[in-house]
Order: C-alpha cells, then sequence, then structure tokens
C-alpha cells in the first residue's frame, strides 16, 4: 500500500490528502477504511508542521473504529494504532496538567495573597 511508503517516508501532508480524498468514495472506505483512518489520524498527530494538535478531531475519526477492526488490520497499521494512543494519552496528559496549572493561578488571584515563597 503506498500510504505505508509515505508514511515511513515521513509525507504526511500527501497521507491525509489521499486518506481525505479516498474515504469519499464508498469502495475505498469499505475495502481500507480502517488503514485509512489510522493514517490520517497518524499523519494528523506526527506532522511536524502542526504547532496544536486537534485531539478532539482525532479521537471522532477514531471513534469510527471498533476493536475488532483494528486488530483485522495489516501489522503495520495495528503499530499505528498503538503509537496513536499512546501520543493521543500523552497530549491529553498534557493539557489536565495545564488546567490544574491554570486553575491554581486563578485561585491564588482570586485571593489576592501573593504566594509565599
Amino acid at each position: 500500500m503506498k500510504i505505508q511508503r509515505f508514511i515511513e517516508d515521513g509525507d504526511y501532508k500527501q497521507v491525509i490528502q489521499v486518506c481525505q480524498d479516498s474515504l469519499q468514495l464508498d469502495a475505498w472506505r469499505q475495502a481500507v477504511g480502517t488503514e485509512l483512518i489510522l493514517s490520517w489520524t497518524y499523519c494528523m498527530l506526527f506532522e511536524e508542521t502542526a504547532q496544536v494538535k486537534d485531539v478532539v478531531s482525532i479521537r471522532q475519526l477514531l471513534e469510527q473504529l471498533n476493536e475488532d477492526q483494528i486488530e483485522a488490520a495489516p501489522e503495520f497499521f495495528v503499530g499505528l494504532a498503538y503509537k496513536i494512543d499512546a501520543e493521543l494519552n500523552r497530549l491529553e496528559t498534557i493539557v489536565q496538567v495545564d488546567d490544574k496549572e491554570t486553575q491554581l493561578k486563578e485561585a491564588l488571584e482570586a485571593s489576592g495573597t501573593p504566594p509565599d515563597l
């Protein structure tokens, strides 16, 4: 599959475009939809030019797949699924830390008491 070669070569923009176009066709979606969705979400996460990762959109794309579909995919794409999951978990952990930090700052500002250094 050419998509695998594009991913291995780091041509993520090409993969995203191919996947978007291919998923619009029922025949392609039926035949290799799982591989297309995994490829697309992987490239959305790991494309270097993307400063902000759209975790919500990525999760929505992945909701179209179930565990059986992923496990039935070729080994390369199952590996992508594990990498996607690990990266999403990492990004969500960072957001949780940022949210807690923001809440602490707001609490300190609201109290009007400077922090005790």
